[in-house]
């Protein structure tokens, strides 16, 4: 955990009534923006509407991190990884003692293990 996470809440601006605290990690984070700012062809009102779903659905971190699956391969899932589908986009997150740490964000076409 450690000094080097991100409340994800308090910089994503969300809303939720939280089961788990979630922490961001820094490479997370960055993967979040670049993730928003990927896409230029949107305006602004398809942006925010974007940026809505997407929030969203990280909100459900917080209440319920078990309703998502195990990562896929199988060295992240002996690391615990569990994965959400966002867009064109896969989140990576372990769950453990009451806290969700959201790790990457990476496109699905990304070799995933050798990133996380």
């Amino acid at each position: 955990m450690g000094g080097n996470c991100t409340n994800l809440f308090r910089n994503w601006g969300l809303m939720y009534v939280a089961d788990y605290n979630v922490r961001v990690y820094p490479s997370a984070q960055k993967d979040l923006w670049d993730m928003m700012r990927a896409d230029t062809s949107l305006n602004a009102e398809e942006a925010a509407q974007r940026f809505k779903v997407i929030k969203d659905k990280l909100n459900t971190l917080a209440s319920a991190p078990e309703s998502y699956r195990m990562a896929r391969d199988t060295l992240l899932r002996l690391r615990g990884y569990r994965t959400m589908q966002l867009e064109n986009h896969v989140a990576f997150f372990t769950v453990s003692n009451g806290e969700v740490e959201l790790r990457r964000v990476l496109p699905t076409r990304r070799q995933f293990s050798q990133l996380l």
